[in-house]
């Protein structure tokens, strides 16, 4: 295996900010149906809730490397593994829709099985290491 360099994503505190003000949202109904619900009220609310706390969590652990011709993305318990080869084209981003990036700064990978977004920190050295790999993946 190569020796790899791990990029983390870039933040936007106001998107930081949503997700913290959502953990405290879940949290906290959660605590109101254990509280004052029934039990079946609880049953059901609890794994809803969970479901919604493990997807806010998963924006707070976001990685990026390339490793062995393939781009691994990694936010939480999710993770993509896209063959360099594989990938079509990449350009800048701004879109709300949902990706591993914890920025609106972002990258959208257009691969053969579809598009990923991410928000590398440093973004110039990521896009050389990726270019990189996409050479030697050619050859």
């Amino acid at each position: 295996m190569n020796a790899r360099r791990v990029y983390r994503s870039k933040t936007t505190p106001w998107l930081v900010g949503v997700m913290v003000l959502a953990m405290v949202v879940l949290v906290g109904s959660l605590w109101t149906a254990w509280r004052d619900g029934s039990p079946t009220e609880f049953a059901i609310a609890a794994p809803l809730h969970l479901l919604g706390l493990v997807l806010v969590l998963s924006g707070f652990h976001v990685r990026y490397w390339i490793a062995d011709s393939v781009l691994h993305v990694r936010a939480s318990l999710f993770r993509w593994r896209i063959p360099v080869d594989s990938i079509i084209s990449v350009t800048p981003s701004r879109s709300f829709l949902s990706a591993p990036a914890l920025s609106l700064d972002r990258l959208a990978i257009l691969h053969k099985k579809g598009t990923v977004m991410i928000s590398p920190r440093d973004e110039a050295a990521f896009l050389r290491e990726l270019e990189q790999a996409r050479d030697r993946a050619k050859s």
